[in-house]
């Protein structure tokens, strides 16, 4: 690979990992301008990285062409820590004008991850390995919802929510029918186990018939289901539904 298509790459990567303000100056000496969002652990002036801020507030900080901005969008949320070698300190429909254009030009990586988090059920006590599976197939979710969108004829169109139900259904579809199959059948074979006569004069509740709360009372069996070992009389069996112990 070419020594300058390597540097291309390189600096790709680190944009869309790794956005700093280094990473900004370096792009900068490359004649290369740069818009993108800070996480909270990067290397940044205390006053962007920890901001206090109320609704609708935002603050800005410059070192010649670099400029940060911290904004709070509403109370309750976190701030937004953005900085750009291109935009100026400007606001734009009560937000700063470099958040604006940021939401307007980004793509790719960025927007796969703020479509990918609209649905995310991503669980903490996950292995590493599972979330990065499932973090694919949820991108296999969003790609085939924008080929959906783009060949269907239905009008209205699904949106993104019906759509990921719809096809959570149709996938499951084959094994909730089988899982019900086999739960049916499972009821009938235990409704088939056999019966046996305890020893001695011992008696035992029947499953079916007996209760011994209401208008049909107590009723006694000197027979038990060979499996789960309740009372069941011969002519109740077939009414008998075993769980095994």
């Amino acid at each position: 690979m070419p020594q300058d298509c390597l540097t291309k790459l390189i600096i790709y990567l680190l944009t869309v990992f790794f956005s700093s303000i280094n990473l900004a100056k370096e792009l900068l000496a490359k004649g290369t301008l740069f818009t993108g969002t800070l996480r909270a652990n990067r290397q940044m002036p205390n006053t962007i990285k920890n901001p206090v801020l109320q609704e609708k507030e935002s603050i800005y900080i410059r070192q010649g062409r670099i400029l940060l901005c911290a904004y709070k969008e509403r109370n309750g949320r976190k701030p937004v820590r953005i900085i750009s070698s291109f935009s100026k300190a400007a606001q734009e429909n009560d937000k700063p004008a470099m958040i604006c254009s940021y939401n307007k030009f980004m793509g790719g990586v960025d927007l796969a991850d703020m479509m990918t988090e609209s649905y995310n059920d991503g669980r903490k006590t996950l292995k590493v390995w599972k979330k990065v599976v499932f973090n694919l197939m949820h991108r296999m979710v969003i790609n085939a919802y924008i080929i959906y969108k783009e060949n269907t004829s239905d009008n209205p169109k699904l949106s993104r929510l019906s759509f990921t139900q719809r096809l959570i259904e149709d996938l499951a579809k084959d094994h909730m029918v089988l899982r019900n199959e086999n739960q049916d059948d499972n009821r009938q074979n235990k409704n088939k186990h056999g019966i046996r006569k305890l020893p001695g004069h011992r008696e035992k509740d029947c499953d079916v018939c007996s209760d011994r709360n209401g208008y049909g009372g107590r009723r006694r069996s000197r027979t038990v289901c060979r499996v789960c070992g309740k009372g069941v009389h011969r002519e109740c069996k077939d009414n008998h539904l075993c769980v095994e112990s």
